[in-house]
């Protein structure tokens, strides 16, 4: 799980998936049903310090997913209240560390090819970089149905972590002036760079130790 104080409220994201076995039971391939599929979640914590005259019952006070927006096939018209969480796809595993840098979230997944058709000694399976904003759930890519904005396909193989490598913080987009960096490794050795973007206008204070 990753988190981020905001407003006084606490975000905290965490992907469903099975590093142990990324290529998991052969069954939940292709098997055209959404209910047993892994999710992305975040959850939001408005009262994170306990202050509220009447705190939530320890029992009854707490969220369930039926409390979270399901925004897996849209975007929200505003920000959900409680949180949100994303669908992954048949097999699709979300199996690695998250990282939130200048409000966006960046975290990976792993589709497996389906087990019955590997060979084991070639490089399978497709690794993808979600990139969204961390508070509403949008996407940052552009040109595809709004579940696919929040991904973008990054080679065959199993993923690292992202990481960010910070350059200049109002320095983005497109071109050779992108000095923000997140970077993903894939096991069969692609390496994919994604630019977050310039500092944003407002709404984001300290971000890292370079503006303290």
């Amino acid at each position: 799980a990753t988190g981020v104080l905001r407003s006084g409220a606490v975000l905290v994201g965490f992907g469903a998936g099975e590093r142990a076995n990324p290529k998991g039971p052969s069954a939940l391939f292709n098997d055209g049903d959404d209910a047993n599929n892994n999710h992305y979640y975040v959850v939001l914590d408005r009262d994170p310090y306990e202050r509220s005259l009447s705190p939530p019952s320890p029992i009854t006070g707490s969220l369930v997913e039926d409390d979270l927006e399901d925004i897996t096939s849209g975007n929200p018209p505003t920000c959900p209240e409680n949180g949100y969480y994303i669908t992954a796809r048949d097999a699709e595993k979300f199996v690695t560390n998250s990282v939130v840098f200048l409000g966006k979230l960046f975290t990976a997944s792993f589709l497996p090819a389906d087990p019955a058709t590997v060979n084991p000694c070639d490089a399978a399976g497709q690794a993808f970089l979600y990139t969204f904003d961390f508070n509403c759930g949008t996407g940052s890519y552009t040109g595809g149905s709004d579940s696919a904005n929040r991904r973008v396909a990054i080679g065959e193989g199993f993923p690292t972590r992202p990481r960010v490598s910070v350059g200049g913080l109002n320095d983005g987009g497109a071109g050779g002036s992108c000095k923000n960096k997140v970077v993903v490794i894939t096991s069969d050795g692609g390496i994919q760079n994604d630019c977050p973007g310039p500092l944003p206008s407002s709404g984001v204070n300290i971000d890292s130790w370079r503006e303290r």
